[in-house]
């Protein structure tokens, strides 16, 4: 029997997605007990491992493995640190 999540991988945005947003890079988490290993990975070096513009998030995870202790599937969320907190003001000087 298959679990169900309630998400729809279909509608999760692509990595496209986000860079239209301003944002080129990932936070990706390995929680285990012995490394809580965190780290930024840019969309280039996502490329560089075959990650294309059209790629989900989740298709990411099986693709990345920790540089500490080896594990795999990480937690990932785009790095929303990179996003503006709206237009910037423009002086009329």
């Amino acid at each position: 029997m298959q679990r169900t999540t309630g998400i729809d991988p279909v509608s999760l945005p692509e990595l496209a997605h986000y860079r239209s947003h301003g944002i080129d890079r990932i936070t990706a988490w390995f929680l285990t007990p012995f490394c809580s290993h965190r780290a930024k990975v840019t969309f280039e070096e996502l490329a560089a491992h075959g990650a294309g513009e059209t790629m989900k998030l989740l298709a990411v995870k099986p693709r990345l493995k920790c540089t500490k202790c080896g594990g795999q599937y990480a937690d990932l969320q785009p790095d929303w640190s990179q996003r503006s907190a709206g237009p910037v003001a423009r002086s009329s000087k």
